[in-house]
């Protein structure tokens, strides 16, 4: 048994156990999952640009502009929250993950840095993509909308229930 100093060491612990337990088992998701069509997820991911990020590799960092979402193809991701010389990794990020998806649609600032855990894989949608796929492809782009804002609401219940649990 081991002990940690803090919970979110000992969650990482977990997590890279549970991972290394199942390296051999394929897990991958396609991250554009939420496209039925396949001809439809070959247009997203042509307005997409694939690129590949080393471990510790920043893909953005807190407080940046926000004008890309990311979609994890292969690899890990964490999302760190930076407060002085301290950091708390709030989560970690596998194949098929969305990230990104509030600082991009809402305008503001990264709330958080984003960063390869591992040897990572990632397709990057800029805003001017998306803006040429509204035009091209509208009901793609409503898609992704739908699909972001369900995203969204699913992770406000959690946080509603997590809130709600602390009483």
């Amino acid at each position: 048994m081991s002990f940690y100093t803090r919970l979110d060491f000992g969650v990482e612990a977990m997590e890279e156990s549970i991972i290394k337990e199942n390296e051999s088992l394929d897990f991958s998701l396609n991250p554009f999952d939420f496209v039925e069509r396949l001809d439809e997820k070959n247009i997203l991911i042509e307005h997409c640009q694939l690129k590949s990020f080393d471990v510790g590799q920043i893909l953005c960092k807190q407080g940046d502009d926000s004008s890309q979402i990311y979609f994890l193809k292969k690899g890990a991701l964490e999302i760190v929250k930076e407060s002085g010389d301290s950091h708390i990794r709030l989560t970690k990020l596998s194949d098929g993950a969305m990230v990104g998806e509030m600082a991009f649609y809402s305008g503001n600032l990264r709330s958080a840095t984003i960063r390869a855990s591992s040897p990572s894989e990632v397709y990057v949608l800029d805003g001017e993509s998306l803006t040429k796929l509204r035009r091209t492809h509208p009901q793609l782009a409503n898609q992704l909308d739908v699909f972001v804002i369900r995203k969204l609401a699913s992770a406000l219940t959690r946080t509603n229930k997590l809130i709600g649990s602390l009483h």
